[in-house]
């Protein structure tokens, strides 16, 4: 699953947003730019846009935020180079994704999910 809101994977690696800015607000450098930092990461083969879009283009990743494949980073989150000859790269803010948890009640015909939990103590009588 690709998420472009927010990170759902612990690495980020399958974030395809739009947040082009670092944590400190740096704009991002283009990956299809190789100024003001140069870098390796001149093909879409390491970005996970490719598995979405097999006919997307360097280009279409912008500037924005990604965790590409084979980084230094694949054990954080995304981030990019920046627009800022004084700082190569930076981690960008992206948010992680809420999960979605059900409890389930095992009974001995059925299982089913609990809409609600009360943990309340009876009242006495």
């Amino acid at each position: 699953m690709f998420d472009d809101e927010c990170m759902s994977s612990a690495w980020g690696d399958n974030y395809i947003g739009t947040v082009s800015q670092t944590m400190s607000g740096i704009e991002c450098q283009d990956w299809s730019e190789q100024w003001p930092h140069a870098h390796s990461y001149d093909d879409v083969k390491y970005f996970a846009d490719q598995s979405v879009d097999p006919d997307v283009k360097l280009d279409d990743v912008a500037n924005y935020c990604r965790n590409p494949a084979l980084s230094e980073y694949v054990d954080a989150q995304p981030w990019c180079y920046t627009t800022n000859e004084e700082v190569e790269k930076e981690f960008c803010d992206i948010p992680r994704c809420k999960r979605k948890t059900r409890v389930f009640v095992l009974s001995i015909c059925q299982i089913r999910p609990i809409t609600s939990l009360n943990f309340s103590r009876p009242s006495a009588v």
